[in-house]
């Protein structure tokens, strides 16, 4: 009787080789995962720099449609010295000069009834920093350029949006 051994099963290098190309074959799609979760948070937090600056350019024509932009408004915030505005407990709006220093006034804070606010009471830490500056155009008189602009950084992203309005009859 012929009894021959013939033991079934997979090599060593076989093995390794399957190992491989299954480790190849996930590398791909948590590649792309990875690169689809870095971009969709990068458009997030472009948004939400968007909408923040709008909203200090829409509060600064309402200030200006209602009451008038101070003198004092424009020179404070003109040029190379950076504002915020806050709004008080019966919602008046105010501005102060911030700076983007390692205390960085002008940070944000996210607050859940009322969104991001500079006042830190009752918010939270949120990666974005608000600031605005006036600046007379030399054209026709009561004239100003308003620039916002709200930058973030969140790990090793950062970003910046700046948004532009000429406001006349300042």
């Amino acid at each position: 009787m012929n009894n021959i051994n013939h033991k079934k099963g997979f090599t060593l290098i076989e093995t390794l080789v399957a190992i491989t190309i299954l480790m190849v074959a996930i590398a791909g799609p948590l590649t792309i995962a990875t690169k689809a979760y870095t971009t969709s948070l990068d458009a997030r937090n472009r948004t939400i720099a968007t909408n923040l600056a709008q909203e200090t350019i829409e509060y600064l024509i309402n200030i200006k449609n209602n009451t008038g932009l101070d003198a004092s408004l424009v020179s404070n915030c003109s040029n190379n010295n950076s504002c915020y505005l806050s709004k008080n407990n019966s919602g008046v709006l105010s501005y102060s000069q911030c700076t983007i220093t390692p205390d960085n006034t002008c940070k944000l804070y996210r607050k859940e009834l009322s969104g991001y606010d500079n006042d830190p009471t009752g918010g939270v830490f949120s990666p974005f920093t608000r600031y605005f500056s006036l600046t007379s155009t030399g054209l026709p008189s009561k004239q100003v350029l308003v620039t916002v602009t709200v930058s973030w950084n969140t790990g090793s992203l950062t970003g910046e949006v700046v948004l532009q309005q000429i406001m006349s009859g300042v």
